[in-house]
């Protein structure tokens, strides 16, 4: 029974997991509690701090006023380690901002930290970008300025890039979130309809020297695609964008306004300004899964890493993750996998989200058999619900049966959330404070 990590908070994991780890009762250890102990290393792996301690203290501080602009689901972590930096070297920030997901602490008394709409932007992200360009007028020449990039970031600044309004860029979102497009995709058309997108961020700052830290949350850790790549120019033409969307059927289901939007170019790589940025990538998904196999180790469990990352739609990887538990035919050991999957949802879909989709396809396959499976996001929010993920086993499916619920009806409907909350198997661990995409951890020949 995985009722239990309803109730598990990371943060409890967190303190001292890596001092203990060699002290667990590995044959006292259940499958769930391998999967949750690999999934806590993971985020801890890429907390904003310790990603961004080390490369910090490579250099100084400039004589010159130092300035933050930190974005993203990772944007308070982020500026806090800049904020330390500073400190250490007897410096403090000018001013900057901070927009995040959640209302948190102040990082500093000069910092001014906003809430930004995710993963649909609105009013407050509009509110966010016009900040944005607020804190810039402040900035003189010659200032330094970090800025500090990760996950989530499009949404929460996404004002609208003039004409259009907050309205036409809700509606894009809304249609991008559920068309099943990759995230290079869906980034393509974004950065037409918002203000910071495709270098625009970089391009206001000129004449200040900018160091821009990133937490990849895309699976190529492609710097166009991270955030809509606020200080990397456009890759995408519009002829590529149309091309895109004329395949996918999607372009003629956008607001009027945006289609027009479409026709005009963005930013480019070889903009002069935009070609001496060096952004610097601080935490990946492949170090999030890097640390998870240490963890593993550390349990005797034979651990490796699949090649292919989650990819696709969410409910084919699950099915195609309980195939590779399936085909390891009782052998103990643990395949990791790291990435992001998509859901093309018809109609309006219900509650969940694509790890919770994921998780419940796999469940289905998995009934009667050996293996459990763990799959979450590393900023602990799973789609638009209270989730991070779901682990679940040979008995879900039969569990969420006899509580009543069709899980058929459900998946078919994408509507994971109740099917995994019947049987106890949704996981929760509130907001992490960073952001590398998802990790589905699946073990095998457990007893």
């Amino acid at each position: 029974m995985l009722a239990w990590l309803g109730d598990v908070r990371l943060g409890v994991i967190l303190t001292g997991m890596h001092r203990k780890a060699k002290q667990v009762d590995h044959a006292a250890a259940s499958p769930a509690d391998i999967l949750m102990r690999c999934f806590t290393a993971a985020v801890h792996a890429v907390q904003p701090e310790r990603a961004l301690r080390a490369p910090l203290r490579e250099s100084t501080p400039s004589v010159a006023p130092c300035w933050i602009i930190s974005v993203g689901k990772a944007s308070h972590g982020m500026a806090r380690a800049i904020v330390e930096w500073l400190a250490e070297h007897g410096r403090g920030p000018a001013g900057g901002i901070i927009i995040a997901a959640d209302a948190l602490g102040p990082v500093h008394p000069s910092l001014r930290a906003l809430v930004g709409d995710h993963p649909i932007p609105s009013d407050r992200s509009a509110r966010a970008a016009n900040a944005i360009a607020e804190t810039i007028e402040r900035i003189p020449p010659g200032a330094e300025v970090h800025i500090a990039i990760s996950g989530g970031a499009s949404a929460l600044m996404a004002g609208p890039l003039p004409p259009l309004s907050t309205a036409d860029v809700t509606a894009t979102f809304e249609l991008l979130l559920a068309s099943g497009l990759d995230i290079q995709a869906m980034n393509a058309v974004r950065k037409r309809v918002t203000r910071w997108s495709a270098g625009r961020l970089a391009l206001q700052l000129a004449a200040r020297t900018l160091r821009v830290w990133v937490i990849s949350d895309v699976i190529s850790d492609d710097l166009g695609s991270i955030a809509s790549g606020p200080c990397t120019g456009d890759r995408w033409t519009r002829a590529d964008v149309a091309a895109m969307l004329s395949r996918s059927g999607h372009g003629v289901r956008l607001p009027v306004r945006v289609q027009a939007a479409l026709l005009h170019e963005t930013p480019k790589p070889d903009n002069p300004w935009l070609a001496t940025i060096t952004p610097r990538i601080v935490a990946t998904n492949g170090m999030a899964v890097a640390a998870a196999l240490k963890v593993a180790d550390s349990f005797g469990v034979r651990a490796s890493a699949s090649p292919a990352p989650l990819h696709g739609e969410a409910a084919e990887m699950g099915r195609t993750i309980a195939a590779t538990m399936a085909a390891h035919d009782g052998a103990r050991g643990i395949v990791m996998w790291g990435g992001e999957t998509t859901v093309t949802i018809v109609g309006n879909g219900g509650t969940g989200g694509r790890l919770q989709e994921l998780a419940l396809a796999a469940a289905e396959q998995l009934r009667g058999r050996d293996g459990t499976l763990l799959a979450a996001g590393t900023d602990g929010r799973d789609g638009p619900t209270d989730a991070a993920g779901a682990v679940v086993d040979g008995d879900t499916w039969n569990r969420i049966v006899g509580s009543g619920r069709d899980p058929a009806a459900d998946l078919a409907r994408h509507d994971a959330y109740p099917s995994l909350k019947a049987a106890g198997a949704l996981v929760h661990t509130g907001a992490t404070g960073t952001n590398v995409m998802d990790v589905a951890f699946a073990v095998t020949g457990w007893p």
